[in-house]
């Protein structure tokens, strides 16, 4: 089933990705030869959409669609459709419809992310109005240094499960609710239960840590850590657009400087590579986010069309971000490259990208191998 899931989220993200590149061109008056299902060889023709023919191919890890004139080498003296050739329109033309599928993607994340939000997902008090938002759990997002949280070594990550002072259980819904603790009874010792995961063992793990009394004024006791309050958000279909568009910006922001960040370590030999995953990678993602329900598969799928369109946008060659860096000194030269030069050009950035692949797959065995 887990394989399944994986190809549907593939094939989704590929196809959108396409349809954008369709959609514009189509617009545009280009031709558009194959949308294809899959890649080739081909097992059927589907339908046609006027000249384009829909296909199904027997590799079914995405799919592709064949615009004329996008490869300048294909389109002769002797062709005949030269003006709805994609090399033939404007600049402008050419970058939008080389721009549409990242645009695509973008548009998919916010669809997948605000269906998420709409049907409930969890999330941290505050990204949400507090109408649409039911507090589960506390948790611990940071230690400060020399507290003593630290020298009772709680950790980042655990969940607050109660708080006892007296033998008796001290609720607190909100992550103001164990700074009031400490204030009102920090002058004793008192006991917080935590809850953990313990990788070794592989399940959550609950821990008991005697709090020990504070000599400082109540106004002044602190135990040391940071406070996130944890549930479910779920709006109506509105506001959950808003959320939606929302954090698909901030995630769309963060994933340029993560990148940018790992490709410098690439550069320095610094690269951890255990922090990226590949084909096998995502499948073992995929499997861990449906068992947590569609809520976060739409999450996951989201993030990962995000990352397709950030990395699409990047100017490598064989990328459309390398495709419209080509387009964009075309257009300050006024001067068309020579195509085999361009076609060369991206045959080895795809290589290398075939070549980053390969070591990312590899990591990712080694991974499931050493546990």
């Amino acid at each position: 089933m887990t394989i399944i899931i994986f190809i549907a989220v593939i094939v989704l993200l590929i196809l959108v990705h396409e349809f954008g590149h369709f959609l514009a061109a189509k617009r545009a008056g280009v031709r558009v030869d194959e949308f294809g299902i899959g890649f080739p060889p081909r097992l059927a023709k589907l339908f046609n959409w006027g000249e384009t023919e829909f296909t199904i191919n027997a590799i079914p890890f995405g799919g592709f669609v064949k615009i004329h004139g996008e490869n300048p080498q294909d389109v002769t003296a002797e062709d005949g459709d030269q003006k709805r050739s994609l090399i033939k329109q404007s600049r402008l033309t050419q970058a939008w419809v080389l721009f549409a599928g990242v645009f695509f993607n973008f548009l998919l994340a916010w669809l997948l992310l605000s269906g998420s939000y709409a049907l409930g997902v969890t999330e941290a008090e505050g990204v949400v109005d507090d109408n649409y938002f039911t507090p589960q759990t506390l948790l611990i997002t940071q230690i400060k240094e020399g507290s003593v949280a630290e020298n009772l070594e709680i950790k980042p990550g655990d969940q607050v499960i109660e708080a006892r002072y007296n033998d008796q259980v001290v609720s607190f819904p909100g992550s103001r609710g164990l700074d009031e603790v400490v204030q009102e009874h920090g002058g004793k010792s008192w006991m917080l239960t935590l809850q953990r995961f313990d990788p070794e063992k592989d399940e959550e793990i609950k821990l008991t840590k005697e709090i020990p009394a504070l000599s400082d004024p109540p106004e002044e006791r602190q135990l040391g850590v940071g406070l996130a309050s944890i549930g479910e958000a779920q709006a109506p279909i509105v506001p959950a657009l808003y959320y939606g568009m929302e954090r698909s910006i901030k995630l769309t922001e963060r994933i340029p400087v993560e990148l940018g960040g790992f490709i410098a370590d690439i550069f320095r030999a610094e690269a951890d590579y255990s922090q990226v995953a590949g084909p096998v990678g995502i499948v073992s993602l995929v499997d861990r986010a449906a068992e947590q329900g569609l809520s976060t598969l739409l999450n996951f799928t989201a993030i990962i069309s995000l990352h397709l369109a950030v990395i699409n946008l990047a100017p490598f060659p064989a990328l459309d971000g390398g495709r419209l860096l080509i387009v964009a000194i075309e257009g300050v030269t006024r001067k068309q490259l020579d195509p085999k030069v361009v076609g060369a050009v991206n045959g080895v950035g795809f290589l290398l990208l075939l070549v980053l692949m390969v070591v990312i797959t590899i990591n990712d065995i080694i991974q499931i191998f050493n546990g």
